[in-house]
């Protein structure tokens, strides 16, 4: 998936994002914006994956369980940059 996309499955993707992937976080205020980012792609997650089960006749099941993966491994992503976030948050303020 690429890092250039500003929207990912209809959601805005914070320009924070790019800026941990950098490894250049600011704030406490840049961990809030990821993790309101991160609650907005597990709704999204929980919404298709709601659809995608109780749609049994529909023939884009491959087109479906491949946004509903995109959508796991950006969650996935995303939780892993706020924690390792928090992590370096936390080292910094002990020094």
């Amino acid at each position: 998936m690429s890092q250039e996309f500003i929207l990912f499955e209809g959601v805005a993707r914070p320009n924070t994002l790019l800026m941990i992937h950098d490894g250049s976080i600011k704030s406490p205020e840049d961990i809030a914006v990821l993790e309101r980012y991160f609650i907005d792609i597990q709704n999204l997650f929980f919404k298709r994956l709601s659809g995608f089960s109780s749609d049994g006749e529909s023939s884009s099941v491959g087109e479906d369980a491949t946004r509903l993966r995109a959508l796991l491994d950006e969650i996935i992503k995303v939780k892993n940059l706020i924690q390792s976030a928090e992590v370096r948050g936390a080292v910094a303020n002990t020094k």
